[in-house]
């Protein structure tokens, strides 16, 4: 299934079952138990893999980064941990099983890993905390097997000796899943290096889930979590860490990822744009704080740039009502891996 706008440009596509290409980024739309279930299953077969949990901010983050893009791309799984996500693919008639939280998947996958009697390791956080998170699921499930916890030291992906640590640490604890809560896209970036050398582990990108399953802070409300306010809770736990994340950029984001979905759906597809109006502004840069590129699709389908990324150089600063905006939205340029090949 795809909506394909007036240029040929497919904002959503479904290129085979279960799996939705949103912007450019690949999301498995898998039920947190089907997630399980592949992974003890692959495990079973004897091979490992990488699951990435795609929230808002990554999200961003992978929609502004061609190159992150295609490192998310190298993952065997990318699933939904943001409700604004999970909406997005329901507006645009693409929808995903279910929001599968990092810190509910480290849950049920160690859950299904003690009766199955695999093993699990727990990567990253601050110092102590892998240790609690691995003691606080031992104590939940008795018959799991925890291989242990390891910090890694501040820049340790700027020295050889602390990356050898790391692949020591993992060589003797022999696990078969490795919950790595790094941040994204640290995490990532470490991943496909360890993947490599440890072919039989399942790597999963838990983000922050550490600090929830270790106690350190408590999970919002459920009904919170149901209804895509969870990030609130957060924010109240953390404001000073994730004011400008949360604030600044993500909720910008998600509202213009929302409105782009619900507009793309119900703008007829004959809507035709002149070249000259043909943009919409992205979200502010996720590292300088500026306003976002423009991104341009030009009336003969090709974007400003000839390159395939469809981003513009030029910053344009002229605010844009929420009807152009939608309507701009239409000429938005899919990426693709090929596109940097």
């Amino acid at each position: 299934m795809a909506l394909t706008t007036s240029t040929g440009v497919d904002w959503i596509n479904r290129r085979e079952a279960g799996r939705v290409n949103l912007l450019g980024v690949r999301i498995d739309g898998l039920s947190q138990a089907a997630i399980v279930e592949h992974v003890l299953g692959s495990l079973e077969n004897g091979n490992g893999g990488w699951l990435i949990t795609l929230n808002v901010d990554i999200m961003r983050r992978l929609f502004r980064n061609p190159v992150l893009r295609m490192l998310a791309d190298r993952a065997d799984l990318v699933v939904a941990d943001g409700t604004p996500i999970v909406w997005a693919c329901r507006i645009l008639g693409s929808p995903v099983a279910e929001r599968v939280a990092g810190a509910d998947l480290v849950v049920a996958l160690s859950e299904a890993a003690a009766a199955g009697r695999r093993s699990v390791f727990v990567l990253g956080g601050e110092p102590g905390v892998a240790e609690e998170a691995g003691n606080r699921l031992c104590a939940a499930f008795p018959d799991l097997d925890f291989r242990g916890g390891y910090c890694p030291p501040w820049g340790f992906e700027r020295s050889e000796q602390a990356m050898q640590g790391i692949i020591d640490a993992l060589a003797l604890a022999a696990p078969d899943i490795v919950y790595c809560g790094l941040g994204f896209p640290k995490q990532e970036r470490l991943i496909l290096k360890l993947s490599e050398l440890f072919p039989h582990t399942w790597f999963i990108g838990s983000g922050a889930s550490h600090v929830f399953v270790a106690g350190q802070f408590p999970r919002a409300p459920r009904w919170m979590q149901r209804s895509g306010l969870e990030w609130l809770h957060r924010l109240w736990q953390e404001p000073e860490r994730l004011f400008r994340r949360y604030m600044l950029d993500d909720a910008p984001f998600a509202l213009w990822l929302l409105a782009g979905s619900l507009l793309c759906r119900c703008v007829p597809k004959d809507s035709r744009l002149s070249p000259a109006r043909n943009r919409v502004r992205a979200p502010a840069d996720d590292d300088t704080g500026r306003p976002g590129d423009d991104v341009v699709q030009l009336g003969n389908g090709h974007d400003h740039n000839g390159d395939g990324s469809g981003i513009g150089n030029g910053r344009r600063r002229r605010a844009l009502g929420p009807t152009e905006v939608g309507r701009r939205l239409q000429a938005m340029p899919q990426w693709s891996p090929d596109d940097d090949a």
